[in-house]
């Protein structure tokens, strides 16, 4: 019977989810661009929602009836001669990346059934407006898993490399992270392109020399401008990735060079600049260190309440508070910064406005977020344009 129940715990919020992507494919052809756009948000949000319900039960089915499992713990069971067998062969580090590795793909491929409503729902949206919507190729899904597992298997393959005295020290621990956290940043550029295929822009082209001019009028150093090419998923997007300014990089999507003038490309690449004007990339560092420090202080807090004491809850709400809230509070903070600083450097209020609307209607993202809405990394695309009036 337990067994049953956490089996439809996997399966109906799937199913759930599902079912309210196909009630959001019904009427697609009557639809305004910003209809459809809000129904792409409406089901990124009932997604959320099902997550975090099913996140919930879970902890609620395994504290209050983990040792009625008993087919989950026979399996478990059947898989430990099997995984002794392994860390005898190739050694304990190795076995543990190896086990880390395959349990996040079973994770990553899980949650990824999630995702299959709306990539469905963008598809006949893209189909309906006249533009190709290819399905991803799996060398390109597996690319981005595989730069997504390399930072934990390197956290992994740290850890299990230090004797078990050295985690009795704070302060030893504290390094190591503050270490990994620094190299992670650091070759963040290369993950990106591990992830995404890209290509360099030459230096005589004119968006390589827009931004080159941009930054040096910014006092900062931007190594190179590369393309990510993304083919038919058709996305308008720029971003800077890079703490170290010799490899930093600044990237912006085929798609984007397909469609933008070119002083909106230059507004964009000021916003972009306007980042590393303000440092911001090194306080995203600073709050991934951050995190790994207040959120286990504040995980320990709630569970002095007794609703929280002795379950997961308390870390799953501490993360949320940090990394759902605080974050994406810093983080669209950050985004109004580098907005006025496009402005500011290109002297060109009207073109970024345009620019900011292109990227809501290119995308087919919503101009305006509902009002309880406060875990976007982002402002909404119509407040940004209101604030630089």
């Amino acid at each position: 019977m337990y067994g049953l129940i956490l089996l439809l715990t996997l399966i109906l919020p799937l199913l759930a989810v599902s079912l309210a992507g196909r009630h959001f494919e019904r009427g697609l052809a009557e639809s305004t661009p910003e209809a459809l756009a809000k129904r792409r948000y409406e089901l990124s949000w009932l997604i959320t929602l099902a997550l975090i319900g099913q996140m919930l039960l879970l902890s609620a089915l395994f504290f209050h009836w983990a040792d009625h499992m008993v087919l989950l713990e026979q399996w478990l069971e059947q898989l430990a001669e099997p995984i002794q067998a392994m860390v005898e062969l190739i050694g304990l580090m190795a076995a543990t990346v190896i086990l880390s590795a395959t349990g996040a793909l079973v994770v990553i491929g899980y949650l990824s059934l999630y995702l299959l409503p709306w990539q469905r729902l963008d598809r006949a949206i893209k189909r309906l407006q006249g533009r190709v919507a290819g399905k991803q190729p799996v060398w390109r899904s597996l690319r981005s898993t595989l730069a997504m597992l390399l930072p934990q298997m390197l956290w992994i393959s740290l850890a299990f490399t230090q004797p078990p005295e050295f985690f009795a020290d704070p302060a030893r621990v504290g390094l190591l992270l503050v270490g990994y956290l620094l190299t992670v940043q650091s070759v963040s550029p290369w993950l990106l392109q591990l992830a995404t295929p890209t290509a360099r822009l030459p230096a005589d082209h004119p968006v390589t020399q827009m931004a080159m001019e941009l930054s040096r009028a910014a006092g900062v150093r931007v190594g190179a401008v590369r393309v990510m090419t993304l083919g038919e998923t058709k996305v308008a997007n720029a971003l800077v990735s890079g703490l170290w300014p010799w490899l930093r990089c600044i990237y912006v999507t085929d798609h984007m060079l397909a469609t933008f003038s070119t002083a909106e490309i230059r507004s964009i690449l000021a916003h972009e600049v306007g980042h590393l004007r303000h440092r911001h990339l090194w306080c995203y560092f600073g709050f991934a260190l951050g995190g790994a420090l207040v959120i286990p202080q504040a995980a320990h807090l709630l569970d002095y309440l007794d609703f929280f004491r002795n379950t997961a809850w308390s870390l799953w709400i501490a993360i949320g508070l940090y990394w759902g809230l605080m974050f994406k509070f810093f983080s669209r903070r950050f985004e109004r910064q580098a907005d006025r600083y496009a402005v500011q450097a290109t002297n060109d209020v009207a073109t970024f406005q345009r620019a900011l609307e292109k990227l809501a209607e290119v995308n087919g993202t919503v101009k305006q977020y509902a009002k309880w809405d406060v875990f976007q990394s982002h402002p909404p695309i119509a407040e940004r344009i209101k604030a630089l009036e």
